[in-house]
């Protein structure tokens, strides 16, 4: 008896040597405890290394801290966290827009076309993602843009991540069956594309109204449409508006437009204010279109969009928000800024120029002399929290520019950094450097190591307007960009850290969510995961730790601002 309780106590006392050994080199990862989400939290962003998640947590696990891991460790790992997500996606949301990882359901705001499985493509094939990559192909057999699940949506997100992702995929494995659909999506495309001058600029609004392929187009929001005046108005009805196929446009709740009969004689209506990227960010994917298939109704859509643009009167070369569309000018009242409304017109400005094999000069101009105004009229020298850092504000036309910074913005390092490295002068990288530290500054300054949406650097400190992180791609493309420009070491470190914090903070056992609050460590997950998270974010992640530079190789192609290669077009054949 008196033995067994010495095992007892030997066996007690190994039990906890060996616990105080595991915590002391913090190898103290949990079994599968089966902790539910609702009890899970992340822990504080404080931590040096991943500790204390559940099971279906990454485990870094190749030396005790993360910053001894070796590039392609790094690399495995994010690879890993891709393999992660995707197979997520498929379990619980096959087939449908995005995922939505806490209540392991699914959305279908892109129409219900699998937005993350088709703009998951071209990240599947850089990672050799063979299995992955076979089932979604064998899904898109029976794609097609007339089985959506919901009735409206953006013909900027359709383009950039739909039809992005099909071209750019068929010009890496010639796999036909991507063509045919990426032809039937640009087809839908040209719906939105009138003819004649007045249908320069396209509608934004892409709506299927039956099954039968009945699809209109149309400006999204009736509040800013269908503007009027009259000397006198009685109340009857006006004829309703209709397109140039006789049918009536909807609003965003399925409603026909309805205006107010008038007695009166000299009435007017414009019809609509329109933000300038939707309108400015097409022609990439629609050229690329045009160089696959031999077919030039895509090429000359976006030529006339972009001739038409490039008319319009700007301001120190930069552009407001909006602009008129049947007055020919911007909109005087909107915002300047690279943010939200316009931020990829000027991404694509310069990517116009390179895709054209360089022969496209007058995107050239414009992109130089945006830049130029970008430089004099939108930065600002802020003291916050003891450090110096340079804010990309915005203004308007001729009002004080503020220092309210969009993350949406920090796409700007990334362009100015690929026009330098074309040739554009070296101020161009040193502006690039200066915002890429102020982008970063918005990771490092949250106790979360996430950024927030929207920033106000004040002489007293950082004001958070907009608390929210979406698993945003800008900052992660630009240290990218910046890396393979520069090598300077130090851009791989700040990515490496921010990978971190969506590791701690947004992954979920299902996969990874937006954030409701950068600012606070316990803050809650929203349950959603965007398609740009695998197409752009973890993609980005992987190509700032690849050392092999032929991988997305720069003097090759052009990464669409949903990060999808897209080939120089060296063989230039007009469709410029």
């Amino acid at each position: 008896m008196k033995l067994s309780v010495n095992r007892q106590k030997t066996f007690f006392l190994c039990i906890v040597v060996t616990v105080i050994i595991l915590i002391t080199l913090n190898a103290g990862w949990l079994p599968d405890t089966g902790i539910g989400l609702d009890e899970f939290q992340p822990p504080s962003a404080s931590s040096k290394w991943i500790k204390d998640k559940p099971h279906c947590m990454l485990e870094i696990d190749c030396k005790r801290y993360y910053q001894d891991c070796s590039t392609e460790e790094k690399k495995s790992y994010i690879k890993d966290a891709y393999r992660f997500a995707w197979k997520n996606y498929h379990r619980y949301a096959w087939g449908h827009d995005h995922l939505k990882p806490l209540s392991r359901r699914y959305d279908d705001d892109l129409l219900g076309l699998g937005a993350t499985l088709i703009d998951s493509l071209t990240g599947l094939l850089l990672m050799d993602l063979k299995e992955e990559y076979r089932l979604s192909l064998e899904w898109l057999e029976n794609f097609s843009m007339v089985n959506s699940k919901r009735s409206e949506a953006s013909l900027f997100e359709v383009c950039i991540r739909i039809l992005g992702s099909l071209v750019s995929s068929y010009f890496i494995t010639k796999d036909k069956i991507l063509l045919e659909k990426a032809k039937e999506v640009g087809d839908v495309a040209m719906r939105c594309y009138g003819k004649g001058k007045s249908h320069n600029i396209p509608y934004i609004t892409l709506q299927f109204w039956d099954m039968n392929g009945g699809i209109r187009c149309f400006d999204h929001d009736e509040r800013d449409c269908l503007h009027y005046t009259c000397d006198s108005v009685a109340n009857t009805e006006l004829p309703t508006l209709v397109t140039e196929e006789g049918q009536s446009p909807l609003n965003s709740s399925g409603s026909p437009f309805v205006q107010r009969k008038t007695n009166a004689m000299n009435c007017s209506y414009s019809f609509c204010q329109v933000e300038v990227a939707p309108v400015g960010t097409l022609a990439l994917e629609l050229r690329a279109l045009s160089y696959a298939t031999g077919d030039d109704q895509y090429w000359k859509a976006v030529n006339r969009t972009g001739n038409q643009l490039l008319k319009y009167e700007t301001w120190h070369g930069l552009v407001s928000r909006r602009l008129y569309r049947d007055e020919n000018r911007f909109v005087s009242s909107s915002d300047v800024s690279t943010g939200p409304g316009v931020d990829s017109y000027y991404e694509y400005l310069l990517k116009q120029w390179a895709q054209s094999n360089f022969k496209a000069t007058r995107y050239k101009t414009a992109y130089m002399e945006a830049v130029n105004g970008i430089r004099d009229e939108l930065m600002v020298k802020v003291r916050t929290r003891g450090k110096e850092v340079n804010v990309l504000g915005h203004r308007l036309f001729n009002v004080t520019v503020t220092t309210e910074l969009h993350h949406l913005s920090c796409f700007l390092p990334a362009t100015l950094a690929l026009g330098h490295y074309y040739g554009m002068p070296y101020d161009h990288l040193t502006l690039a450097e200066d915002i890429m530290r102020t982008c970063y500054f918005l990771y490092e300054s949250q106790p979360t190591g996430l950024s927030p949406e929207q920033a106000i650097f004040r002489f007293d400190g950082l004001s958070v307007s907009q608390t929210e992180n979406h698993l945003r791609p800008e900052t992660i493309e630009s240290l990218f960009v910046m890396y393979r420009v520069t090598g300077n070491p130090i851009y791989r470190e700040w990515g490496w850290n921010i990978f971190q914090a969506f590791e701690r903070v947004s992954r979920t056992c299902f996969g990874y969510s937006a954030v409701q609050d950068v600012t606070d460590v316990h803050t809650a997950l929203t349950d959603k995961m965007e398609s740009f998270y695998l197409a752009e974010t973890l993609k980005y992640f992987y190509l700032l730790f690849e050392d092999d530079k032929s991988v997305y190789n720069l003097d090759n192609i052009v990464l669409n601002t949903e990060a999808h290669p897209l080939p120089i077009m060296r063989d230039y054949n007009g469709y410029y």
